[in-house]
């Protein structure tokens, strides 16, 4: 499996550029890592993808076969989402 490219900058500076200048943050970021990179922001850490064909994927799928491990993905957050838990 691949590794997915990180974003260098402290973690409060990628904050700070995406809330206050979001387009020119995800244009930047893409030029530096292609289609698909992570960030960090405080003590969050997301996944950015860029393509809309990687954006289609994801949300047309059911999930069964991303993988996501870790114990952040094992806690509330699809009923957060969804309110339903699954």
């Amino acid at each position: 499996m691949p590794i997915i490219p990180k974003a260098q900058s402290p973690s409060i500076i990628q904050l700070y550029n995406w809330i206050f200048n979001p387009l020119d943050y995800m244009e930047t970021r893409y030029r530096q890592y292609g289609d698909i990179f992570e960030a960090r922001a405080t003590a969050a850490s997301w996944i950015f993808l860029s393509h809309p064909d990687s954006l289609k994927y994801v949300l047309a799928h059911d999930g069964k076969e991303l993988s996501a491990p870790g114990e952040y993905n094992e806690s509330n957050c699809s009923t957060r989402l969804t309110g339903s838990g699954e």
